[in-house]
């Protein structure tokens, strides 16, 4: 009888003492997919994947390793285009940039900072106009420029310090 319980104490302590197998997150393959409007949801793959499901309750909620994703979809209210008609000089440039348009005419001239917002107010010029940068910091900025008609022309412009 003693050796009965012995055995038994000796199984439980040796199964109380071993943690259970684990699968670490970890991807055989890179390829895979990511699929809407599938006529029941979505479904994610990944060719290689150790599958590993989770569920809360009774419910599966998905299988393998899953990562956060997320989309960035940015509209703009207006179509720029790069145009052969106008000059931006000089580039890269510290102190000044000179916007020069083939044709005459008023232009409205503004810069436009790395996310999106105006750096330096729109200033009307002619057919040639000199813009004053060197309160700007270095950096890429864009140059709108809006003819009388509405079209407009981005140019990407670099300023520097030294």
């Amino acid at each position: 009888m003693k050796k009965i319980y012995l055995t038994l104490v000796l199984f439980w302590g040796v199964f109380a003492c071993c943690n259970s197998q684990s699968i670490s997150s970890s991807v055989v393959g890179s390829t895979g997919a990511y699929l809407e409007e599938t006529g029941f949801g979505s479904l994610h793959f990944t060719v290689g994947e150790v599958a590993v499901a989770r569920f809360d309750g009774q419910l599966e909620l998905g299988e393998g390793f899953h990562r956060a994703e997320t989309e960035l979809i940015v509209f703009t209210e207006e179509v720029f285009t790069f145009r052969q008609d106008f000059q931006v000089y000089p580039n890269p440039t510290r102190d000044y940039l000179v916007v020069e348009a083939a044709r005459a005419g008023r232009y409205e001239v503004t810069i436009i900072g790395a996310s999106g917002q105006e750096v330096l107010p729109a200033q009307t010029g002619d057919a040639r106009t000199r813009i004053e940068v060197q309160a700007l910091s270095s950096g890429m900025f864009w140059l709108r420029i809006r003819d009388e008609h509405g079209e407009t022309s981005v140019f990407p412009v670099i300023k520097v310090d030294r």
